[in-house]
């Protein structure tokens, strides 16, 4: 559809924010305060104890067998990170599979290793009814090639992914779920990379680490995902010596979400962390300028967009007694195909520009002063946390040019969770 056919049918039609409840998060996009634990080198009784005190695994990483040692990091299960959870050692593909279908569970995190020239992993599951419900898959002895394939075959994207050897021939185990609906995102599986080209996506995509694990060669092999958190909300960190590690926590008031073992001149840490005390304020500022005259179309805004709480926008010098539509999007540079901020002129709207793509809209009506006032409920949902969205109002206008409409300034707004002044 053309865009001058898009951007009338804005008006045509009233659609607003979907009230479906929060979804299912998984532990590592999860940043409310919660106690958390974490482990090196400790054995199954010492995490069995943990589960005792009210405490379930989020990372498991098997440092050394047939004697079990482990890392682990583990959250208090209560709260919105109450679920039930089972984890496993020595288990072969086949019982992997029964534990699976015995709990109803899925998997969130697969460990593979050797033992005796023979493939065993270790595992933790989450139920997987309710709520908590995803469609996922989890494959083991396959190559990179064909796991990648089944990814694109599932349209899924994936949450953990090892390498591993039987006899010296490579493998791969992974977990992947459905990347659609409330789970969809953007992702990377980046192999055999180096910290320059992980920081590199960081900084293009906008994405973060999701999985990390170190190889023997000192390369990497990650899983990132598109997650525009500002950069004191999250951090990594990689040959880090494990006695270093406390420091490194305390120092940045996060939590680990993803912790991998591995040898280069001694022992190392690979780590993803998220931020564990997440007060933020939103924010709204305006972006470019309106179109239409003398008194050109500009929006205002009240208050800042926090969490649970409505943020309300006024569109002022649109004609007096027109459909008016407030737009809102997830992105300023791209619409589907189109770059923005996208000039109107060669659609006949000179002066006018399209700053936000276009995900939602609200209709609304211009009094005789030429003013509209459009207010959009933030859902009480902790994911949305430091999300930013992006608004603009259109307006029909048929003597302003001959598309027929002016646009407003537009606004980047970050949504918060502490009241101005806090």
């Amino acid at each position: 559809m053309k865009l001058a056919r898009k951007l009338p049918s804005m008006l045509a039609a009233l659609s607003c924010l979907i009230h479906s409840g929060p979804a299912a998060q998984d532990s590592r996009d999860k940043s409310s305060p919660i106690t958390d634990r974490y482990y090196q080198a400790v054995s199954e009784a010492e995490i069995r104890l943990a589960e005792e005190e009210g405490y379930r695994l989020t990372d498991l990483e098997l440092d050394a067998s047939p004697s079990p040692v482990f890392s682990a990091v583990m959250v208090e299960n209560s709260g919105e990170y109450a679920t039930d959870s089972w984890w496993y050692f020595d288990l072969t593909a086949e019982q992997v599979s029964e534990r699976v279908n015995e709990h109803q569970a899925r998997l969130i995190d697969l460990e593979p290793y050797e033992l005796a020239g023979q493939a065993r992993f270790a595992c933790v599951m989450v139920s997987n009814t309710g709520a908590g419900q995803k469609t996922w898959w989890w494959y083991q002895g396959l190559s990179s090639s064909i796991i990648q394939m089944h990814a694109s075959t599932n349209i899924a994207r994936l949450v953990d992914v090892d390498r591993y050897s039987i006899f010296g021939v490579e493998y791969f185990s992974a977990v992947m779920i459905a990347n659609s609906s409330t789970d969809a995102r953007g992702w990377w599986w980046l192999l055999s990379t180096d910290a320059a080209e992980i920081a590199e996506n960081i900084a293009r995509n906008g994405s973060r680490i999701w999985d990390i694990e170190g190889n023997s060669d000192g390369s990497f092999d990650a899983i990132l995902v598109l997650d525009r958190l500002p950069a004191h909300e999250w951090s990594w960190a990689i040959d880090l010596p494990p006695a270093d590690l406390p420091a490194l926590l305390a120092e940045r008031g996060h939590r680990l979400i993803d912790i991998e073992s591995y040898e280069n001149g001694g022992p190392r840490l690979a780590v993803a962390l998220i931020a564990n005390r997440r007060e933020l304020s939103g924010s709204i500022e305006s972006l470019g300028a309106g179109c239409g005259g003398s008194n050109p179309h500009s929006q205002t805004f009240d208050g800042p967009p926090n969490l649970g709480q409505p943020v309300t926008f006024h569109s002022q010098g649109a004609r007096p007694g027109s459909p008016v539509a407030l737009i809102l999007g997830f992105s300023s540079s791209s619409w589907g195909s189109l770059s923005l901020p996208l000039d109107l002129s060669s659609l006949a709207a000179p002066g006018c520009m399209l700053y936000s793509s276009v995900q939602r809209s609200y209709l609304g009506q211009s009094d005789s002063a030429g003013m509209a006032t459009v207010q959009i409920p933030i859902p009480d949902d902790p994911g949305l946390l430091g999300r930013a969205f992006y608004t603009q109002f259109v307006a029909l206008d048929p003597s302003a040019n001959l598309l027929g409409l002016t646009t407003s300034d537009g606004a980047i707004a970050s949504i918060g969770n502490l009241s101005k002044g806090h």
